[in-house]
């Protein structure tokens, strides 16, 4: 009864954590791509430029925040490659499969070039934490 309690409590803990870090990322890729457009206005940016650096960020600091959640309390100070790798892989996929779903979904609204980021924000959220639960719970029931 305890593992499942702990298990559920990190899932939650993982998605939440991975859904703040993931919206950090859109607000701190934001922040430098306004800066940079700012003090250079004469640059013009490609659009794949702006939703490599969007969507990335997003992903990576999901991913990021589902290793947080998911990191052993025992092992805090050791950092698990597998786990980090894993999650972060698997944020930046969801990133990109949620921005590509966005495109689909809006694909005849009034502002096509605009995806919506709560796709993106979500699917990398649940795809960290789907890839992070799957290994912890491989390596408990291996032990």
């Amino acid at each position: 009864m305890y593992s499942l309690v702990s298990i559920t409590l990190r899932m939650g803990f993982g998605l939440s954590l991975s859904l703040c870090m993931g919206y950090g990322g859109i607000l701190f890729s934001l922040l430098i791509l306004d800066y940079v457009l700012y003090t250079m206005p004469d640059l013009v940016l490609a659009q794949w430029l702006f939703r490599a650096s969007w969507f990335s960020t997003l992903g990576v600091l999901s991913g990021i925040g589902s290793y947080i959640a998911w990191t052993d309390l025992d092992k805090i100070s050791k950092i698990d490659p597998i786990l980090i790798i894993s999650a972060t892989i698997m944020g930046l996929i969801g990133s990109w499969a949620g921005l590509y779903y966005s495109l689909n979904v809006n694909a005849g609204s009034s502002f096509p070039d605009h995806p919506v980021s709560g796709a993106a924000l979500f699917t990398s959220a649940f795809a960290a934490n789907g890839i992070s639960f799957a290994i912890v719970l491989l390596r408990k029931i291996r032990d």
